[in-house]
């Protein structure tokens, strides 16, 4: 995983591709792009000594950033994915469930932040 640091100190750019195959769901593969931006986790940082934003789950935080960003599944889909790539990494059961769980319960806020970016830039288009 190749990023940078961006000028607010807390996210990151991708500089270098990367993709996912989604294993129970068909075997689709899933394109991170260049340029997506991520916090990695949006883990509060009181949090960090449990679930740290950065290590083996860095990769499946990125890959769910972007399905948030793109919407291109639902967001059930999206958080499925993340807890299917937390296993693949080899996050212990009670980490990716934690997380996964915490996506369920917080993450309808930046989805809803997303969906209303998604919604503007369309009627921008037409």
């Amino acid at each position: 995983l190749r990023v940078e640091l961006q000028e607010d100190g807390r996210n990151w750019v991708v500089l270098e591709e990367f993709d996912y195959e989604i294993g129970e769901v068909g075997g689709e593969k899933i394109v991170v792009p260049v340029g997506v931006k991520t916090d990695f986790g949006s883990v509060p940082q009181a949090l960090w000594n449990l679930i740290s934003p950065i290590g083996k789950a860095t990769r499946p935080f990125v890959l769910h950033d972007y399905l948030y960003s793109r919407q291109l599944y639902s967001r059930g889909m999206a958080d499925y994915i993340l807890l299917e790539a937390l296993g693949v990494v080899g996050e212990a059961w009670i980490k990716r469930s934690s997380i996964y769980y915490g996506v369920r319960f917080g993450g309808w806020v930046a989805w809803n932040q997303h969906k209303k970016r998604i919604a503007a830039e369309k009627e921008k288009n037409k």
